[in-house]
């Protein structure tokens, strides 16, 4: 009896038991398949959309049997909170930032999709540039006056 304890795709390959007495030797082979698990990888890459005061980051998965996802941004976990929501939709999985401020949520988000055939990381960068300062049309304090006298008009 031969067990292989982590079973690894160098692993395949034919294996052969070999009994041997002074009668003869029995010899048997049997293949070993050992299934290779896809890594994970985009159908659609991460699209950042900006709607009102919130931020989607979209992206979906070609596979997404088993698969794993996480966001971090500045080396801390994104979970769902008031702030950010994480769902996923018809293979379509999302994050949503609420509440946008540049000077907060402006940055790298590192994606990590981990699956059993490997790892996806993808880093979308947030650049949110402050309104400018509005400035006021230029506005008349009292109405234009157009005086007519003989061959002149004085305003």
């Amino acid at each position: 009896r031969l067990i292989i304890v982590g079973l690894k795709p160098e692993d395949a390959g034919d294996y052969t038991l070999s009994a041997v007495n002074p009668a003869g030797t029995l010899k048997a082979t049997a293949p070993l398949k050992v299934p290779v698990k896809a890594a994970p990888k985009f159908e659609e890459p991460v699209q950042i959309k900006f709607e009102e005061n919130l931020v989607n980051f979209e992206f979906k998965l070609a596979t997404t049997k088993d698969a794993q996802i996480k966001w971090t941004r500045n080396g801390g976990d994104i979970v769902d909170s008031d702030k950010y929501k994480l769902t996923e939709d018809n293979g379509v999985y999302r994050l949503t930032v609420f509440n946008v401020e540049p000077s907060t949520d402006a940055g790298d988000y590192l994606l990590t999709v981990v699956s059993p055939g490997g790892t996806l990381k993808c880093t979308a960068t947030l650049d949110i540039k402050a309104p400018e300062k509005v400035v006021p049309a230029p506005k008349f304090e009292e109405p234009v006056q157009i005086c007519l006298e003989e061959n002149a008009a004085k305003f």
